[in-house]
């Protein structure tokens, strides 16, 4: 008997924030972020952080500049789709 693993690539959309702490401050997998900082969220999460004032949208520039400090929220209640 073999056994056969097979898997597929998904994807999802996300956006990438600066946090401003303007209305106050905020935690992500259970961490306080601290302000400055780049985070990786959904797109629900992040119009909701954005309309609070608690982030703006972050740059490509600054993205590139946090590289591996960027901290990206939970994916567990993105939604997925096949990748093309």
């Amino acid at each position: 008997m073999a056994t056969i693993e097979k898997s597929k690539t998904v994807v999802t959309k996300r956006r990438h924030l600066k946090v401003t702490g303007g209305r106050g401050r905020f935690a992500l997998n259970g961490n306080i972020v601290p302000i400055e900082a780049i985070v990786e969220v959904s797109l629900h999460e992040a119009a909701d952080l954005v309309a609070r004032g608690m982030a703006v949208e972050a740059s490509a520039e600054e993205v590139a500049t946090a590289g591996e400090a960027v901290i990206a929220s939970s994916t567990r209640f993105d939604s997925w789709a096949d990748a093309a």
